[in-house]
């Protein structure tokens, strides 16, 4: 089997997305989020309500604004494109000059990104094929029910959320249906907590909460609708779609975990039965990961989190043993390596977020995680393997 040597390893890492670039995106998205709230306060009238009406198209769409940090951080191709989809949301929806602004500067840098991990992605795997070799993984991959756990809990609670979403609607209507317009006077007004105190025809006086009390004077007269107990004020609406919201981008979240679950078992399986690339290549455990160095030990370019060997105690030798959890997985130190560089063969799919299975002396190993560049500490300096 030919050795992934140093000089195919440098040009296999030339042009790959820092793992810090996806965390930046992450850092960015916050920021954006942050300002945008600060800054994004409509003038919002009893004259005019309108410009506090709540859009659930919108809302939905910010369902990939949700995602976004999450995707970025798993998954960064599914992230840079939820960036890029809320982006065209943004352009289509905000009125507001400052969210817009930073939102479409977001997108464009995931635009960006995501087109720099598609062409790293097509350079390596231009690279990794210039080394002949290919090997049927030994064995059958472990099922890993981690990922329709996930997509399963997920799933569940958005559909919670859309519910919740469909109840908070159908009470409005209800009451909007039922409800007297009448004129109401403002009592008193509460610039810090964002209320007002407005007195009804009938004396009574109901404490409510606005979008700002800038237009709302002690004195005034502004139109509420009223349903018995339930007071409302015309230019108030209430904003139910935060669960809206919430819920499709949980559905999304779990058709995204789910997709990435169905795209590693095919892969995997396909090792299994088919075989795949292989080259020669010297590994190290580095606790949560094992990291991937060059045939000759002077390069690491790449790292993977890998399942329990077949016959572990506790680990997945059939589908009623499987890994559930990724934490329990990464505290394995790998069979054998106790930190030193091992010779091993790499099958797959060898390029960022690729699949790749580990073959050596004793079996296979199956990875839990997809293929990643390694932390900057595990690339400074090459062990001395010279023993071995």
């Amino acid at each position: 089997m030919t050795g992934f040597d140093e000089a195919t390893a440098r040009r296999w890492a030339t042009g790959a997305v820092p793992t810090w670039v996806p965390r930046a995106l992450a850092a960015g998205w916050l920021l954006a989020t942050v300002v945008a709230e600060i800054v994004n306060s409509p003038d919002c009238t009893p004259a005019d309500p309108s410009v506090c009406s709540t859009d659930p198209g919108y809302a939905a769409a910010a369902a990939a604004l949700l995602a976004t940090p999450v995707l970025l951080l798993t998954a960064p191709l599914l992230g840079c494109l939820a960036g890029v989809l809320f982006t065209a949301a943004e352009l289509r929806w905000e009125t507001q000059p400052v969210p817009l602004a930073l939102f479409a500067g977001h997108g464009a840098a995931c635009l960006a990104v995501l087109c720099w991990l598609l062409a790293a992605r097509r350079h390596q795997a231009a690279v990794a094929a210039t080394v002949p070799g290919r090997l049927t993984v030994p064995g059958r991959p472990p099922a890993y029910r981690a990922w329709r756990w996930g997509a399963a809990v997920l799933l569940l609670l958005g559909a919670a959320a859309l519910v919740a979403y469909g109840v908070l609607v159908r009470q409005d209507r209800a009451h909007l249906a039922a409800a007297e317009r009448v004129p109401v006077r403002v009592a008193v007004v509460e610039p810090d907590d964002s209320r007002i105190t407005v007195e009804l025809p009938g004396g009574r006086q109901v404490r409510l909460e606005v979008v700002d009390t800038a237009p709302y004077q002690v004195g005034g007269t502004v139109p509420a609708l009223v349903d018995g107990e339930w007071v409302r004020l015309v230019a108030e609406p209430p904003d139910r779609t935060l669960p809206l919201a919430v819920g499709v981008c949980l559905i999304g979240l779990a058709a995204a975990r789910a997709g990435c679950g169905r795209h590693r078992r095919r892969a995997l399986d396909r090792l299994a039965t088919t075989g795949g690339p292989a080259v020669t290549v010297r590994v190290r455990d580095e606790g949560a990961h094992v990291v991937l160095w060059s045939a000759d030990g002077r390069r690491a370019f790449g790292r993977v989190l890998l399942d329990l060997p077949p016959g572990a105690a506790g680990g997945a030798d059939d589908e009623e043993d499987d890994w559930l959890w990724e934490d329990d997985a990464a505290s394995w130190s790998a069979s054998d390596l106790d930190g030193d560089l091992v010779a091993m063969t790499a099958v797959g799919d060898l390029r960022q977020g690729g699949w790749v299975a580990l073959v050596g002396d004793d079996g296979a190993r199956w990875p839990i995680r997809a293929l990643q560049l390694p932390a900057r500490h595990q690339t400074t300096v090459a062990p001395d393997w010279s023993r071995h």
